[in-house]
C-alpha cells in the first residue's frame, strides 16, 4: 500500500521544532525523488 512508518528518538536537550521540521522536510525531499534540492 506504499506507506510506510519511521520512529526518532531524540533527547529534547539535542532536539527541537524548527530541527524537526528540517529533518522532516529532507526526509520527504528524499522519498518525493527530489534529493538534488538537499
Amino acid at each position: 500500500n506504499n506507506r510506510w512508518l519511521g520512529m526518532l528518538l531524540f533527547h529534547h536537550l539535542v532536539d527541537d521544532a524548527t530541527s524537526l521540521r528540517i529533518l522532516r522536510s529532507e526526509i520527504e525531499a528524499h522519498m518525493l525523488g527530489q534529493q538534488a534540492s538537499l
